[in-house]
């Protein structure tokens, strides 16, 4: 979810992988080492055709096709780390009052249980008439 908006009133964009039912982002990760914690980066690119309406960059979504080639190194990274082409993403619009967050505050299952208590008004946005 991308968050975008004035303090009182935020405007939510959910991205979601078209005909997939979840979506992996290419990420680094680095195990823990002389007491420091394991670490982790997404990585960003520049916005695909689906995200530049609302960004400026954007996570590098892994297509499920490309997921091993990620892990096991098999692609090029110029061939992995881009964006997808027109239409891959979904997004959905919503708008969300913020001053009910700040009531519980941001944090883990507090932000959960806010963001659904909270009155919404939801959009689909297809891709295709942006």
């Amino acid at each position: 979810m991308e968050f975008k908006g004035k303090k009182r009133s935020k405007t939510i964009h959910r991205f979601t992988l078209v005909g997939v039912p979840f979506m992996a982002i290419a990420a680094i990760w680095r195990p823990s080492r002389k007491g420091q914690p394991a670490a982790f980066t997404m990585l960003t690119t520049e916005p695909g055709p689906d995200v530049e309406p609302v960004r400026n960059r954007q996570v590098v979504v892994l297509h499920p096709i490309n997921w091993k080639a990620w892990i096991e190194l098999t692609k090029p990274e110029e061939e992995l780390l881009c964006p997808l082409p027109a239409g891959s993403l979904s997004v959905e619009t919503t708008q969300i009052r913020t001053h009910s967050l700040s009531q519980i505050g941001r944090k883990g299952a507090a932000m959960n249980e806010a963001l659904a208590a909270c009155p919404i008004k939801s959009e689909a946005v297809d891709p295709a008439t942006r």
